[in-house]
């Protein structure tokens, strides 16, 4: 940063290494070149994991690699660009690499972004006429020519039909959407570069009804990269604003498909929070947040994340007798980390109760990938403190990037079944047994991310372990918003199949509100975050809730402290679903 000067800069081929993902834990996805590989002009490439790249692992595969030498060719003629001038040359190239997202979608950064989609739709076409067929004799069916043709011309193509479906002809969007494990059409929070590409020719054709070129919009791109503002809105910048224009009405409302009725919010505790961090104890004294919950011989135990001065996730443990004043706390972690998978921290256990055992599925992470691992004790050894005597099974999941795993305490046609979460959707796997690792032959998606800005528009997951209720099994859930802001919802799964989504609320039940979780600069770890792990019963020893029966929910407020929740069965599952 400090020494880099344009003559240690020069023009190269752009060349490729094909390494095993084996040998590399960071590539068990095919992801974006990283800054290294644009800055020697290198493309990184691995086999893909086992089980992994969805129908059209080669398509993908294909684009995504195209689009690593394209955008690669494109930051060359930047930094050319900022070579030309050498003023603060060092500054620049770093403000490039290390990207500025807009949430805007006229940021420049998005404009950018189309752009290298863009060139990339162009050399599909180049190819397309460069490509000859095999032999002269193939004259009939479609050709390797047509099919990329085809790709190229169709590539930021998306519609509504008449029923409110959203579909596109991308063959990016489809490709990407089945590699993150989606098995329908990609919905529209996924269609980024239909989204952007749309944005662009916008953008470009309204500064050129007012007199701009699009020259003009790629130097003005370029000069924000290089401040490090490419996160800004580039149509106040090009179009100026117009401060009379308060509001646009539409000039008709659009028809909506029905919706289910909504849940009842949940209701905070009035002492909240409930547990906070204890700076005399260094492996909790920063941040404490989303606990696992159980109801054992009358008490409530909570198992909760702690975060302390080596930024290392630890499990602390807190108990109470009605569930709300957490008097006895233990002073040390009972559960750590102890290999290179959880290196980092053991984070967001849930608990569930099945025979003699407590078993808790819970985060490792190893400061690359955040994968679900299980582990159990005996309930007279937890309760008699033996932290000994925990058994850890494994990685549930191996190699895959996973989350927010939850157990259900019942067997189903003789198979256990667990939720977690692959991004952005909430996906339930079935095992014929407890040991690890599962098989991932049984397991498909119980409910996806939902659509633009909705409150769970970007990603979907299992909050609380799930709650056996007279009307199937209870989810308190949680979704998140295209602005990074959690929430807690509601599902409901059928008692004898839960693979089966009885119901879904269409609205949040509790979302960032006060001061505890909106987040405060200096003393919060994230803003706008409720996040549950864990919730029990009111009434010790009730197996089966009904409607007028109550539920405790614990959530982490802005990744800070815990807090809880409570609310009545029947005023979160409505009526009609009873």
């Amino acid at each position: 940063a400090d020494e880099i000067q344009p003559e240690h800069f020069a023009p190269r081929t752009i060349s490729f290494v094909a390494v095993r993902h084996e040998e590399f834990p960071s590539l068990v996805e095919l992801k974006d070149s990283s800054s290294l590989d644009k800055l020697t002009a290198t493309i990184l490439v691995s086999n893909l994991h086992k089980g992994m790249g969805g129908w059209f692992p080669k398509l993908r595969y294909f684009l995504a690699i195209t689009r690593d030498i394209v955008e690669a060719e494109r930051f060359g003629e930047i930094w050319q660009n900022f070579a030309a001038r050498k003023k603060d040359f060092s500054r620049k190239v770093i403000h490039s690499l290390e990207g500025h997202w807009g949430r805007e979608p006229l940021s420049a950064h998005n404009i950018y972004e189309d752009g290298i989609q863009q060139r990339l739709a162009e050399r599909l076409r180049q190819m397309a006429k460069n490509t000859l067929p095999i032999s002269a004799e193939v004259t009939t069916g479609p050709t390797l020519s047509s099919h990329l043709s085809t790709i190229a011309d169709s590539y930021p193509l998306a519609l509504a039909l008449p029923d409110g479906h959203f579909v596109t002809c991308s063959a990016w969007s489809w490709s990407t959407y089945a590699f993150k494990g989606g098995r329908a059409s990609p919905p529209p929070l996924s269609l980024q570069v239909e989204r952007d590409w749309a944005s662009r020719e916008f953008l470009v054709e309204y500064f050129k009804a007012i007199g701009g070129t699009e020259e003009e919009v790629e130097e003005k791109i370029i000069e924000l990269i290089e401040q490090g503002r490419e996160w800004e809105n580039l149509a106040p910048i090009l179009l100026g604003t117009e401060k009379e224009a308060t509001r646009i009405v539409p000039a008709k409302t659009i028809a909506t498909a029905p919706q289910p009725p909504f849940a009842r919010d949940l209701v905070r505790y009035k002492g909240n929070p409930i547990l906070e961090p204890v700076k005399e104890h260094p492996w909790e004294s920063r941040y404490v947040l989303n606990a696992g919950a159980v109801r054992l011989e009358g008490s409530v135990y909570l198992i909760y994340r702690a975060f302390g001065e080596d930024q290392i996730s630890r499990l602390g443990l807190a108990i109470s007798q009605d569930g709300f004043e957490f008097n006895q706390r233990i002073a040390e972690p009972i559960f750590e980390p102890v290999g290179k998978h959880d290196a980092e921290g053991c984070e967001d256990p849930r608990l569930t109760l099945i025979g003699n055992r407590l078993y808790m599925t819970y985060v490792v992470f190893d400061g690359t990938l955040a994968q679900i691992a299980l582990a159990s004790i005996e309930i007279r050894d937890f309760t008699a403190y033996r932290w000994g005597k925990w058994q850890r099974h494994g990685l549930v999941f191996p190699g895959c990037l996973d989350k927010d795993g939850a157990l259900f305490p019942e067997l189903f046609e003789g198979k256990y079944a667990m939720l977690h979460r692959v991004d952005p959707h909430i996906w339930i796997t079935f095992s014929s047994h407890l040991h690890c690792p599962w098989s991932r032959k049984e397991h498909k998606i119980l409910a996806g991310s939902t659509s633009g800005m909705m409150w769970d528009g970007h990603k979907i997951g299992a909050g609380s372990q799930p709650i056996k209720t007279k009307y199937g099994w209870l989810l308190i859930t949680h979704g998140v918003d295209h602005n990074r802001v959690y929430r807690l919802g509601i599902m409901l799964l059928d008692l004898a199949d839960p693979a089966k989504l009885v119901y879904r609320s269409p609205n949040s039940v509790l979302e960032p509100a006060d001061e505890l979780e909106l987040g405060k600069e200096g003393k919060s770890w994230k803003s706008n975050v409720v996040f549950t792990c864990g919730a029990v019963t009111m009434e010790d020893g009730k197996e089966l809730l009904e409607a007028g029966d109550q539920v405790i929910i614990y959530y982490g407020a802005a990744d800070s402290s815990i807090c809880a929740a409570t609310a009545q069965v029947g005023h979160l599952v409505p009526k009609d679903y009873r």
